[in-house]
């Protein structure tokens, strides 16, 4: 991706490149300059603020296609087309979905779900889990969560790198 690079000219910042979502930052009515705008409560966006933000955006985007590209990612993308794909699985997890609701609506009146229904909602989830498919899709999705625990790691360090820097990095 490309960056907003600044270079500190005789106390004025000037972009060396431009990002390619400064476009969005520019127009005060674009949802990522009012997201900017309100999340650090300003009424005005600096621009030296608006492409700090949009090259964390571009970092984040980055990320979001690097992960994509994971075969971890791909294996749970393939568990779960799959999963999709197979109509028993399909049928079961409708079935737990219908329990489910009816849950929810005797929890919220105040009743206790009877038996027969928390019955069918335990047997209903054992031959959900029970499918191969399924547990395809649970092994995945473990994994996957395994790679975005490290990058959660990762960007926590970060974080905490940064905050104790005392260099303020250009962004």
């Amino acid at each position: 991706g490309r960056w907003p690079f600044f270079l500190k000219i005789r106390g004025t910042i000037q972009t060396s490149e431009l990002s390619g979502t400064m476009q969005h930052w520019n127009d005060s009515s674009s949802p990522m300059c009012k997201w900017a705008m309100n999340t650090r409560g300003l009424n005005s966006p600096s621009q030296k603020e608006m492409y700090e933000m949009a090259g964390i955006f571009d970092m984040a985007k980055d990320l979001g296609n690097a992960l994509a590209r994971t075969d971890e990612y791909q294996n749970l993308k393939r568990a779960s087309d799959a999963a999709e794909e197979d109509r028993d699985l399909v049928d079961l997890k409708n079935r737990i979905q219908s329990i489910e609701s009816e849950l929810q609506a005797s929890l919220q009146s105040g009743q206790e779900p009877s038996e027969e229904l928390k019955s069918s909602y335990a047997k209903t989830a054992e031959e959900l889990q029970a499918m191969p498919a399924f547990q395809r899709v649970i092994a995945a999705q473990t994994n996957f969560e395994k790679i975005m625990y490290k990058v959660n790691e990762t960007v926590a360090k970060g974080i905490e790198e940064g905050a104790q820097s005392r260099i303020i990095i250009a962004s």
